[in-house]
């Protein structure tokens, strides 16, 4: 389970998987990988579109590991990416 995030002045918050997975901390990433689940795959869907490259690989190697034609079908989009990185992904 993730940490739970407590800000002074604020109230703690549970951190999701997907903010693990898309840190930038490569450990924390990997580790966010176990805890994704079919539920996650709208975001990670949308992620595929992100700017930032790295936001597109973790998203495409989530979404290699989920089961169903949603995630099918968007890793062929991950496929067609301008990025060599997110297309080994798939």
């Amino acid at each position: 389970m993730s940490p739970d995030v407590c800000l002074p002045g604020y109230l703690a918050f549970p951190m999701s998987s997907l903010d693990d997975l898309f840190s930038g901390e490569d450990e924390r990433a990997q580790a966010a990988l176990e805890r994704v689940t079919a539920a996650d795959a709208p975001e990670l869907i949308g992620a595929l579109a992100n700017g930032d490259a790295e936001t597109r690989w973790w998203a495409a190697v989530a979404l290699a590991g989920l089961p169903g034609a949603e995630a099918s079908a968007a890793l062929l989009t991950a496929a067609m990416d301008p990025d060599q990185a997110v297309r080994a992904a798939v």
